[in-house]
């Protein structure tokens, strides 16, 4: 009870805007460690005054509850440096991966306590290696640039969001080991980039420019339709859309193969054969009319040279399997491969 009057204390203190001692304050809550602290700091993480704001950030990171984690990440858009720093520093106390990726992009941040502080984070996160690649990229050192091209090579490009930051850098010499560091890891993917498919859009990853205001655009690899370079998946040498009502799996990857479930994509993607194991007459129509009023300038020409296969199961009738084959190159009813069929219903 007593403790409970003596917290309730210092959160009156940390409201008080006025308070000369703020940072004997959070020192107060830290030592009292009270589960209750949580919610009532949180509060005060949108307070008007960023020393508060700032303070809220550090005792959160001290008492070490994982509530704080999303209010803190909102904290690194605030619009102080310091209010960044210390919420920064607290994610890394926190140690929960939910934090990774926007720390990884705070290593783009203008202020150079606020990168270093995430870098800090990142480290104490088990990010360390991407983190150290990145701060030193931008300080030109060749060996830095070097982890980045690993990193790309292992399947890690969420590097190129800071770098990306940095081509808008007030610095010409910042600037440019931005691009460096980015044409780096370009060079290193290009070998593989057939291979590359964007996890949230299940399309193929190419080389485009990348605008820069004021400045020459330079050559990134990335999605060629939402343009991100971070969701990516390596060494997928085919996509095969199913059309299989029974199948729960939405999305598999075996063996450089990757199969989705037709039904759960509201939206197309690029595939390179189609299989249909069981459909009715109603979903194959709806397949068809969809994929013939396709206009990507990608997928359209590749859809007259692609092979369909339908399962000697699928019951179509006759002019079903027109509508396929006016559709696609070549239909083959045959047994359907079905390797992704582990997990389905």
């Amino acid at each position: 009870m007593r403790m409970n009057c003596c917290f309730r204390w210092w959160i009156r203190q940390l409201a008080n805007l006025n308070s000369k001692h703020w940072h004997m304050v959070y020192a107060a809550l830290r030592r009292l460690r009270a589960r209750y602290a949580v919610a009532p700091l949180i509060k005060r993480l949108g307070d008007q005054e960023l020393r508060v704001r700032a303070a809220a950030c550090t005792a959160l990171g001290q008492l070490g509850d994982r509530r704080a984690v999303v209010p803190l990440i909102k904290r690194l858009g605030d619009p102080e440096a310091y209010v960044r720093q210390a919420a920064c520093a607290a994610l890394g106390q926190l140690g929960d991966e939910c934090a990774v990726t926007p720390l990884i992009e705070r290593l783009g941040d203008r202020c150079e306590y606020v990168r270093q502080a995430a870098c800090t984070a990142l480290e104490q996160l088990g990010e360390g290696r991407l983190a150290n690649a990145v701060l030193g990229a931008l300080k030109a050192e060749k060996a830095a640039r070097a982890a980045l091209a690993c990193l790309a090579i292992e399947g890690d490009l969420r590097a190129m969001a800071p770098l990306l930051q940095y081509l808008s850098a007030s610095s010409k010499q910042v600037r440019r080991a931005a691009c460096q560091a980015i044409a780096s890891i370009t060079t290193t993917l290009q070998p593989h980039l057939t291979k590359l498919l964007c996890r949230s859009c299940l399309t193929r990853f190419v080389r485009q420019p990348y605008a820069i205001a004021g400045q020459r655009s330079i050559q990134v690899i990335a999605c060629r339709r939402c343009q991100h370079t971070t969701e990516v998946t390596f060494n997928v040498c085919e996509v095969v859309a199913v059309l299989d009502a029974a199948l729960c799996q939405a999305y598999a990857h075996l063996g450089g193969v990757v199969y989705v479930r037709w039904l759960q994509r509201e939206t197309l993607f690029d595939f390179d054969r189609m299989e249909i194991v069981r459909a009715s007459e109603y979903e194959v129509e709806r397949l068809c009319i969809q994929v013939s009023n396709d206009m990507d300038a990608f997928r359209q020409p590749r859809y007259r040279k692609m092979l369909c296969t339908v399962d000697t199961q699928c019951d179509l009738s006759q002019s079903a399997l027109n509508m396929l084959k006016r559709t696609f190159g070549k239909v083959l009813v045959d047994v359907a491969t079905r390797q992704y069929r582990n997990d389905s219903c």
